[in-house]
C-alpha cells in the first residue's frame, strides 16, 4: 500500500500557510497524488477520516479532482470525477467549505465545474458568485461557469473532452470548437488537430493565411 501523505503536505502544494493562492508545486503534488490514484477509491479508513475535516476533505478533493488531470493524459483524467463531485456536494450540504479561505472554497467546489451535468454547473456558478460577492477577485470563476453552463445547455456535454473520451464530435461541435480556437488565435491547436488526423477536411481552409488584399 502506498504511503498516505499528511493533509498539510497536499495543501502546501496549492496554498500558502494562510490558505491563499500560490504557484502550484506540480511536481510535489503529482508525486504525492499519483500513488493514490492506482484504483478507484475504496473508502479506506484514512479517506473516511479526511472527509470529516474541512482541510482533509479539501486535500482529498484535490487528489481526486486535480490529481488525475495532472497525472494522466488519457480517459483516466476524469475517472475520479464522480467521487470528487460527491465531496463537493458534501461541502455544499454541510457548509463546511465556508470555514476555508476564499481560494480554498473555490477549489473545494471545483469538481462541480468539471462536471458535464448542467445542474452541477449551475451550482458552481451560484456558489462562486456568493464567494465573489465577498471577494470580487474571484468573479471570473462565476463567468467561466456561466460560459460552460451555456455550452452544456447547447451540446449536453463538453465538446473539448470528446477526443479524450473517444467520443465522435458532431458537426455543430466541430463548428463551435474551430470558431472558438480561431477567436482565441489558437491556430496552432487547429494545426495540431489536423496533423493528428482529427480535424475534418472541411476546416482545413481555416489554417490558410489570408489572401493579400
Amino acid at each position: 500500500m502506498s504511503k498516505i501523505p499528511e493533509i498539510q503536505e497536499i495543501l502546501s502544494c496549492w496554498f500558502t500557510h494562510e490558505g491563499a493562492s500560490k504557484p502550484i508545486d506540480r511536481e510535489s503534488f503529482v508525486g504525492l497524488a499519483k500513488p493514490l490514484l492506482t484504483s478507484p477509491p475504496k473508502n479506506q479508513a484514512w479517506e473516511k477520516t479526511w472527509k470529516e475535516d474541512a482541510l482533509g476533505r479539501l486535500a482529498l478533493t484535490l487528489i481526486w479532482d486535480q490529481g488525475p488531470r495532472m497525472c494522466f493524459e488519457d480517459e483516466r483524467q476524469v475517472a475520479w470525477d464522480k467521487e470528487a463531485q460527491k465531496l463537493a456536494s458534501q461541502f455544499e450540504k454541510d457548509g463546511l467549505f465556508k470555514t476555508l479561505s476564499p481560494h480554498q472554497q473555490i477549489m473545494a467546489l471545483f469538481p462541480f465545474f468539471h462536471s458535464e451535468n448542467v445542474e452541477d454547473q449551475h451550482r458552481f456558478a451560484c456558489l462562486s458568485l456568493e464567494i465573489a460577492a465577498r471577494h470580487p477577485e474571484y468573479e471570473s470563476y462565476y463567468w467561466h461557469a456561466c460560459e460552460r453552463w451555456l455550452i452544456l445547455q447547447r451540446f449536453g456535454r463538453i465538446p473539448w473532452r470528446n477526443a479524450l473520451l473517444k467520443r465522435e464530435s458532431t458537426e455543430k461541435e466541430w463548428e463551435y470548437m474551430v470558431h472558438s480556437l480561431k477567436q482565441l488565435g489558437e491556430l496552432d491547436q487547429l494545426q495540431e488537430l489536423k496533423d493528428a488526423g482529427m480535424l475534418p477536411q472541411k476546416y482545413w481552409s481555416e489554417l490558410e493565411p489570408p489572401a493579400d488584399s
